[in-house]
């Protein structure tokens, strides 16, 4: 029970990780971060058997966000894990890591943008599954960008952020919409170059308005913009 214990775990906190993890020893799990809602109701995010959970007794939920990737560590707080790295050919480096939304409770992840020279170059919190993600010239032009959806409990809980991620500088969003993205076309003499997004249309009230509406998102090349066609 040591491991715990280094945790500062209590009691009873320590009885429920017993019960979900009945097989685990010291060595098998580790306790990245934890919230507590209130005194011994706690949410806690763990590395078990290679893999990155998030823990709610609340829901009796056990979640896997992801596997675990130990050689981005050093780039994220103690507090978060790294479960996903990309890496472009012109040498950006991107890693997403599961974390404790704290105060408000529940997980998410933080992206981090790493420029070709390891340099830090902002970052993004999105939801905390992490759906699907592409990186590289995905117009098939010159320019990198990197595009992630993301998604949390139901399918109508879902966002989509492209980015454009440039030679020198900062990255630029250059869309954030609820919705899931989709092919990326390249452009040609007939069309501009773009990428369909399927968008979520549910207002959150109306169940008659869940569903998604297929948009095309047209590429300029001269602005570096995304927009929508119109129909």
């Amino acid at each position: 029970m040591g491991c715990w214990r280094s945790c500062r775990l209590s009691t009873i906190c320590v009885a429920l990780a017993l019960i979900l993890f009945p097989r685990l020893t010291c060595a098998e799990a580790r306790q990245v971060d934890q919230f507590c809602f209130k005194k011994d109701v706690c949410e806690s995010l763990v590395v078990r058997e290679g893999e990155v959970h998030f823990v709610d007794p609340t829901l009796n939920r056990d979640l896997v966000l992801g596997p675990y990737v130990p050689a981005d560590q050093p780039l994220v707080p103690r507090s978060e894990a790294p479960i996903r790295e990309l890496r472009s050919d012109r040498g950006w480096r991107i890693v997403a890591s599961a974390m404790l939304d704290h105060p408000k409770g529940g997980a998410k992840l933080r992206i981090r943008f790493f420029d070709p020279h390891g340099k830090l170059r902002g970052g993004s919190d999105v939801m905390m599954d992490l759906e699907n993600a592409a990186l590289g010239r995905l117009f098939g032009g010159t320019n990198e960008l990197l595009a992630i959806t993301s998604n949390e409990e139901h399918p109508y809980n879902v966002q989509t952020e492209i980015w454009l991620l440039p030679e020198q500088g900062k990255p630029k969003l250059l869309v954030a919409v609820r919705g899931v993205f989709g092919e990326f076309v390249a452009g040609s003499s007939d069309h501009k170059a773009g990428v369909w997004i399927d968008r979520e249309t549910y207002d959150g009230v109306n169940a008659a308005t869940k569903g998604r509406a297929r948009e095309l998102w047209e590429w300029n090349g001269d602005e570096k913009t995304l927009a929508r066609k119109k129909p």
